[in-house]
C-alpha cells in the first residue's frame, strides 16, 4: 500500500512540474480590423523567451514548456507606428483576436 501511494505521489509531482502551453492570436489595427503583418511578438515568461512574426494576415502561435503550476504566457506585441501591447494568455480561448492602438 506504502509504495503505491508514493507511486502516485511521484506521478502527480511529474505531471504538476511540466505542461505545454500553446497561444494563438490574430493581431489587427484597433481602428480598421486589418490585420497587422510582421508585428513582432515576444513571449516574456522568465526563461522562455521567444520571438516570433505574425503572418500575412496577422496570425501568430507560440508554445512554450512551463515550469510547476503551468504559467499562462505573457507577451509583447510590437509593430512601428503602433503602442507595444502587453498581455497574458487569456483562459480557454482557442485564438485570441488582439487590437494594436496606432501611435498618435
Amino acid at each position: 500500500m506504502k509504495k503505491i501511494i508514493l507511486l502516485i505521489l511521484y506521478t502527480s509531482f511529474l505531471t504538476s512540474c511540466s505542461c505545454l502551453r500553446v497561444f494563438r492570436g490574430i493581431v489587427v489595427d484597433e481602428h480598421t480590423q486589418i490585420p497587422i503583418h510582421k508585428a513582432k511578438v515576444s513571449v516574456l515568461n522568465k526563461g522562455h523567451e521567444l520571438l516570433v512574426e505574425t503572418d500575412s494576415i496577422g496570425n501568430f502561435e507560440v508554445f512554450v514548456r512551463n515550469g510547476y503550476g503551468c504559467p499562462r504566457i505573457k507577451i509583447a506585441i510590437e509593430k512601428d507606428g503602433y503602442q507595444i501591447l502587453e498581455t497574458k494568455q487569456p483562459n480557454n480561448q482557442e485564438r485570441t483576436l488582439l487590437k494594436m492602438k496606432p501611435v498618435k
